[in-house]
């Protein structure tokens, strides 16, 4: 184990927010995965409104 795995996809299955990962499947390689919902959300909707407010500059 050492992968780090980033799940940034939000899909809807069955009413329930999940990512694009299969978390059984890499649970056996990987040391940490983000987890969906409450993970990457934040971060991205942070580097939206930065890239936004400092692109015309």
């Amino acid at each position: 184990p050492g992968a780090i795995v980033l799940d940034a996809g939000i899909n809807t299955v069955a009413g329930k927010v999940v990512g694009d990962v299969d978390f059984a499947g890499v649970q056996e390689v990987a040391s940490f995965l983000t987890p969906v919902p409450g993970g990457l959300g934040p971060l991205t909707h942070l580097m939206l409104i930065r890239h936004t407010l400092l692109g015309p500059q």
